[in-house]
C-alpha cells in the first residue's frame, strides 16, 4: 500500500471520534490510487479512540499528543510525513474512492500546480445533500476544472477551500507557515489564505468527498461553542485578513481586495454586537470606514450610524456568513 517515500501523506488528525474516525481511514484505505500512507494525530482523545484504531495499526502511523487543538495535530501529521504530497481528511469526513486517483492524475498533466481543491458534498441530518461549490455560488466559476494562476482574489470571493479536499506540496505548507496553533477558529481559512500566495492552483468541480452535518452532542465543535457570541468569528476573520494584508507577496490588486475585505468583516463584526446589544459597535463601524476609506465606504458608515441602517447592511452582507 505505502511505501518509504510514500508520494501521498494522508494526515487525519481526531479528536473524540471514535464512533467516526473508522469511517474515515476506511475511506482512504479504499483509495484506488496505492501510492500513499496513513498518519492518523489523535489530539488527546479521552473516548476510546486509541482502542478503536488499533485493529487498523498495521495500516496506519498512530500518533498520540496531548490536546492541543486540530492546527497542532495537522502540524504534527505535516512534520512527520513522508510524502512529498499532503493529503487531509477530517475525522468525520470520508472520500470518495477515486479521490486521490482523480488529484494525482491532474497533477502529472500540471506539474506546476502546487495546490489543488475539489468539491464536495454536504449530508445534512435529515439525508438532504448539497453541493458545496453550489451553496458558495462557485460552481458557475468551476464547473469541471479550473487552472488558477493567483487563487487569492476567487478565495477571497467564495471561500471554497475545504481540507478535507485539499491535496497539497508538503513545501507549499512549509512556505506558508503551516497551521497557526494559536488560532481558536477559521485556521483552514487562514492557511489557504497564505497557501493563496504560494503559487498555482487547480479546482476540480467534481465531488471528492462528503462531509456528514450531525447533530449529537458529540460533533458540537469550537464553532459551535461561541454560537452564542456571533461577532467572536468576524473578529477572528478580522485578525487574520489583517495579518494577511501586511504579505509583501500580494499585487497590488490583492491588497485592495483585501483591505476591502478586512473592511467588510470589522462591519459585520459591528452588526453582530449591536445584534448582541453590546457596546463598541460603533468603533467597529469607523474601523472598516478607516480599513477601506471610500464615498461607497462613508456612505455605509452614515447608514450604519441612524438606527434603520445596520438591518438594511447586514442583509447585504449575508453572504459573507
Amino acid at each position: 500500500m505505502s511505501s518509504e517515500n510514500a508520494m501521498v501523506s494522508v494526515v487525519i488528525p481526531t479528536y473524540n471520534r471514535a464512533p467516526y474516525v473508522t469511517m474515515a481511514i476506511e475511506s482512504a484505505l479504499a483509495q484506488s490510487y496505492q501510492d500513499y500512507e496513513i498518519i492518523v494525530v489523535d489530539d488527546g482523545s479521552t473516548d476510546g479512540t486509541r482502542d478503536v484504531l488499533e485493529p487498523y495499526r498495521d495500516r496506519i502511523r498512530y500518533m498520540y499528543q496531548d490536546n492541543k487543538g486540530v492546527s497542532a495535530a495537522r502540524n504534527t501529521g505535516i512534520q512527520e510525513s513522508r510524502g512529498e504530497w499532503i493529503a487531509f481528511l477530517d475525522s468525520d469526513d470520508e472520500w470518495l474512492p477515486n479521490k486521490l486517483e482523480i488529484q494525482m492524475g491532474y497533477i502529472k498533466s500540471y506539474p506546476e500546480i502546487c495546490l489543488l481543491i475539489a468539491n464536495m458534498t454536504v449530508i445534512k441530518p435529515h439525508g438532504d445533500t448539497v453541493s458545496l461549490f453550489n451553496a458558495k455560488g462557485f460552481d458557475k466559476i468551476a464547473d469541471e476544472f479550473l487552472y488558477i494562476e493567483r487563487p487569492l482574489i476567487q478565495l477571497l470571493r467564495y471561500n471554497f477551500a475545504y481540507p478535507s479536499t485539499a491535496l497539497v506540496k508538503k513545501s507549499t505548507l512549509i512556505n506558508a507557515g503551516m497551521f497557526d496553533q494559536y488560532l481558536s477558529l477559521h485556521e483552514d481559512t487562514d492557511i489557504f489564505y497564505r497557501m493563496a500566495l504560494e503559487g498555482k492552483w487547480g479546482v476540480l468541480g467534481q465531488s471528492l468527498a462528503r462531509k456528514f452535518r450531525r447533530t449529537e452532542p458529540l460533533m458540537i465543535n469550537l464553532s459551535a461553542r461561541h454560537s452564542d457570541e456571533p461577532s467572536y468569528s468576524y473578529k477572528i476573520m478580522v485578525k487574520i485578513v489583517e495579518r494577511l494584508q501586511c504579505i509583501e507577496k500580494l499585487t497590488e490588486y490583492e491588497h485592495r481586495m483585501v483591505k476591502k475585505h478586512l473592511s467588510i468583516y470589522m462591519f459585520l463584526v459591528g452588526v453582530k454586537l449591536r445584534a448582541e446589544g453590546k457596546k463598541g459597535y460603533r468603533s467597529w463601524f469607523s474601523k472598516g470606514l478607516r480599513a477601506n476609506p471610500s464615498l461607497k465606504i462613508f456612505l455605509k458608515w452614515l447608514i450604519f450610524n441612524v438606527p434603520f441602517g445596520v438591518d438594511f447592511i447586514a442583509s447585504r452582507l449575508r453572504r459573507f456568513q
